[in-house]
């Protein structure tokens, strides 16, 4: 007999997998182990802008979270997140961007997030997080 978490944890698998094949048209039999994003950061300033391209699943979440604190954050005032080229994002890159706002945040910086395409700014709207800081979708 299955237990009801070694279940559950297929059924995670299941529903990640398929949301994986409508979105990216791709099977990723060892997901997470190789990442299919692109981060970009460029720094102006008192400024961080930060391009994504591709998915934003577990070790790519990590990985932004670990590119993002590199820098000297009592340095930065604000935090331009670029979404433009995002195709994905799962629970884990949902809770690094409120990781993100919140170290700026602690600062007194202002964190905001750009070019959000449609079916991902649906998602983070119906969290709510339009009314913690800004987010703009495609234009």
């Amino acid at each position: 007999m299955i237990s009801n978490s070694c279940f559950q944890l297929f059924l995670d698998f299941l529903f990640e997998f398929a949301k994986d094949i409508k979105l990216l048209n791709i099977i990723s039999i060892n997901k997470g182990v190789t990442q299919t994003v692109e981060i970009n950061i460029f720094k102006s300033g008192k400024t961080l802008s930060i391009k994504i391209q591709g998915r934003i699943g577990e070790v790519e979440a990590e990985t932004l979270k670990d590119r993002f604190r590199e820098n000297r954050l009592n340095e930065i005032e604000t935090v331009t997140l670029d979404m433009a080229d995002v195709t994905h994002i799962g629970s884990s890159g949902i809770g690094k961007l409120i990781l993100i706002y919140k170290d700026i945040a602690l600062k007194n910086g202002k964190f905001n997030i750009i070019n959000v395409p449609a079916g991902i700014l649906a998602l983070l709207k119906s969290l709510k997080f339009d009314q913690i800081f800004p987010i703009s979708g495609i234009n």
